[in-house]
């Protein structure tokens, strides 16, 4: 239809050679985009191999709080949030061992798992109060 347009027009077609790829389109996108991907993937396939050894793990020590956290942790980036939320409430009600920054920051966790936002908020503001100077916080 076009080209009939042009012709009633008298007008000669663009030259395509010189014309460039659509955004989003180009070799340099569509290449990013699949390095991206890929990374991605690569990422979710590392999850869920150290999810299936934080799994043995606390099948092993059930009451070790930390396994319970990391494996807490794989399962919220992997999308699993129920999972999550269940082995965080698990990492803290074993936690009272723990150093009293790991335990707030089990705490933390689970609270944030849960979805208690203010919970989580005022723990975090905790670490972050009675360990001014560890690194990690600021």
């Amino acid at each position: 239809m076009a080209e009939k347009v042009r012709e009633r027009l008298g007008v000669e077609p663009p030259d395509r050679s010189s014309a460039r790829a659509p955004i989003g389109r180009s070799p340099v996108r569509r290449s990013r985009a699949g390095v991206r991907r890929r990374a991605v993937e690569a990422r979710r396939v590392r999850l869920r191999g150290a999810r299936t050894a934080l799994e043995r793990a606390v099948a092993l020590e059930p009451q070790f709080a930390p396994a319970h956290a990391a494996l807490a942790k794989s399962f919220a980036y992997l999308g699993e949030q129920s999972d999550a939320a269940r082995e965080s409430k698990i990492a803290a009600a074993n936690a009272s061992s723990l150093p009293a920054e790991d335990r707030l920051l089990v705490e933390a966790d689970a609270a944030a798992a849960s979805y208690s936002w203010d919970a989580a908020i005022e723990t975090y503001r905790a670490i972050v109060k009675v360990f001014p100077t560890v690194p990690t916080w600021r």
